[in-house]
């Protein structure tokens, strides 16, 4: 358990990171966009399109080196992605469902990434996909599946690839205590 509060404090500061960063970004891309006249929605689609694909890169570099940072980063871009999905899409129904979902693996990354291992790899495939078309609903559809199997495997306390779960719902002193 103490793993899982590293890995969460560390996002904490990674997520905290990316947002000053995003604070930035915006407050150029505003001026920027004041400049040229650049469509701040075209500007913020190129930045979800290019936070999936970050994202899915840095996934496969944690799925084959195994370092605390790419996994770190990763979900930091991943974080980026939902949030200029939900800015551009939010107002579609459809796109507000597929953003419930992604939100919900973001949850799994954040407070159960030992459930979320055992697919990173079919993820950062799925991003790749939203790399190229955030509104692709064949993409979309992989990711509820996505989602599907990793409340499956956090709900049966095993991880997706049906290792049981060091800790199987037992409360220690620590965990009690918190």
């Amino acid at each position: 358990m103490a793993k899982t509060k590293t890995v969460s404090v560390k996002l904490f500061g990674a997520v905290t990171a990316v947002l000053a960063v995003l604070c930035l970004f915006f407050g150029v891309m505003w001026a920027k966009t004041a400049e040229d006249g650049t469509s701040a929605d075209a500007m913020m689609e190129k930045l979800c399109m290019q936070s999936a694909s970050y994202a899915a890169s840095e996934f496969e570099s944690y799925h084959g080196k195994g370092e605390q940072m790419y996994y770190t980063a990763a979900t930091a871009d991943y974080n980026v992605f939902l949030c200029m999905y939900y800015t551009l899409y939010g107002d579609d129904e459809t796109a507000l469902a597929d953003y419930m979902i992604c939100n919900e693996i973001y949850t799994y990354l954040v407070t159960a990434p030992e459930t979320a291992e055992a697919e990173l790899h079919a993820f950062a495939h799925i991003l790749e996909e939203l790399a190229e078309d955030p509104t692709s609903r064949e993409a979309m559809d992989e990711m509820a599946e996505l989602c599907a199997r990793m409340r499956t495997a956090a709900e049966s306390g095993t991880s997706s690839d049906g290792d049981a779960d060091a800790n199987s719902g037992v409360d220690t002193d620590e965990e009690s205590a918190a």
